[in-house]
């Protein structure tokens, strides 16, 4: 919750990280990246919907009323769909080649991560300090890895994964209930 004079904003967002401004003389909310925002909703504290006008220059605007008003910002998903066997893989209906492909290793499904990771907006790294680490940043997380271990570590927290991550082909797998 940000407060700005007597105002709150509340924002609720699904898959992003976002950063929004808002400027209580204009009543305009500003985000930082828009281009995959599909709708941004304003409701007073009894649910009322505010009408909200989206201006050429990518920020949202509304009349303020009197009471606090909830600003809900809703963001296009990504729909990634990949087969086992197959290098075909669909990134919201978009046909992409892997140079990987899932798979099902004792009864685990494995799937590549430097596609899946990168197709969310992560970068994928090689650990300098650890040569069996592999490093996956995004926004405020960070994911470590150790090839053969069944430990990940998420922002500095301790996970247990179902089956270590492994390479095959110079391409590292993880299991899907984790990605």
């Amino acid at each position: 919750i940000s407060k700005v004079a007597s105002l709150s904003v509340s924002i609720y967002f699904t898959n992003k990280t976002h950063y929004l401004f808002f400027d209580k003389d204009t009543n305009t909310v500003y985000l930082k990246e828009d281009k995959d925002v599909l709708d941004v909703k304003v409701v007073d504290k009894n649910d009322k919907e505010i009408e909200v006008t989206k201006n050429d220059n990518g920020t949202y605007s509304f009349k303020q009323p009197a009471s606090n008003v909830y600003v809900n910002v809703y963001y296009k998903e990504t729909i990634i769909k990949l087969f086992i066997g197959s290098n075909e893989a669909y990134v919201n209906d978009k046909l992409y080649q892997l140079d990987a492909i899932p798979e099902v290793i004792n009864d685990r499904t494995m799937l590549p991560i430097r596609f899946i990771f990168e197709t969310l907006g992560a970068e994928v790294i090689w650990n300098k300090e650890n040569p069996n680490g592999v490093i996956i940043k995004k926004d405020d997380k960070e994911i470590n890895l150790t090839i053969g271990s069944d430990i990940a570590y998420i922002n500095g927290k301790e996970y247990k994964l179902e089956t270590a991550p492994y390479v095959k082909n110079n391409r590292t797998y993880l299991p899907v209930r984790f990605v």
